[in-house]
């Protein structure tokens, strides 16, 4: 279980996704996802209509890191996924341009 503070940061995150057992969570758009992101991620933008329906359709028993660019969005993203019954969900810290800061690997 992710800690309390529903926040895990880039080094802790890298480790966590050697698990298959971990869902990667984008909530950019489809353009910043193009530009780089985690490997393994799934891509759904917070702004879009149909992001209720899509996170909906995503297993509520995994473990999930969500992340954005900075971590604004994946704060949004993680209330709205915890009202609608997703227990174990964490903000990567810093997003995105924390996780290039430490050297971490994305995909392009």
């Amino acid at each position: 279980m992710f800690s309390s503070k529903n926040f895990i940061d880039a080094k802790e995150a890298h480790e966590e996704l050697q698990s298959e057992s971990t869902l990667v969570l984008d909530v950019r758009t489809t353009e910043e996802y193009a530009s780089g992101h985690l490997e393994g991620s799934v891509n759904i933008d917070i702004r879009e209509p149909s992001f209720l329906e899509e996170i909906d359709a995503l297993p509520k028993n995994k473990k999930c890191i969500i992340y954005c660019q900075s971590g604004g969005r994946a704060g949004a993203a993680l209330d709205i996924m915890k009202k609608r019954g997703f227990e174990n969900v964490c903000n990567l810290k810093g997003g995105i341009m924390e996780w290039k800061e430490k050297g971490l690997p994305i995909v392009r």
